[in-house]
């Protein structure tokens, strides 16, 4: 499988944490599935999930590759649409990670509010109380 491809896969198992929904979502057989997320860690030589018979979940190192898929898959897009013409349907992706205190009834309907304006824009979002990674200006 395509190294980017296997990006994608990577970044929607990290996003649905089911080895069961993604091929649903993606429209691939699950052996599939399987084959390229081993494939995938055996060519970067690290373990990306921790794998139980209920749960997957990403590994440190996994979490700090998606960090870094995610920025790659991002850049890709905007890549691919850069010639669109402009005044056109705004498209695009948009992650947004907060805080479980944050993801009240209010939030959600603004939220969906932004999703009937932007209906081109593809919305992931992760709401979590764990510590993660910002990404801050480093001095030159």
């Amino acid at each position: 499988m395509e190294l980017l491809q296997s990006m994608r896969l990577f970044s929607r198992l990290a996003e649905l944490q089911s080895f069961t929904k993604v091929p649903e979502a993606l429209q691939m057989g699950r052996p599939q599935v399987t084959l390229a997320i081993n494939q995938l860690e055996a060519s970067l030589g690290v373990r990306l999930f921790q794998r139980t018979t209920r749960k997957v979940s990403l590994t440190a190192k996994g979490e700090a590759f998606l960090v870094r898929v995610a920025g790659i898959l991002g850049e890709v897009d905007e890549a691919v649409t850069m010639f669109d013409a402009p005044g056109g349907i705004v498209r695009g992706r948009l992650r947004i990670d907060i805080p479980s205190a944050l993801a009240v009834e209010s939030f959600m309907d603004s939220l969906q509010r932004f999703r009937n304006a932007y209906p081109g824009i593809s919305m992931t979002l992760g709401v979590s109380d764990r510590l993660c990674c910002v990404n801050q200006a480093r001095p030159a």
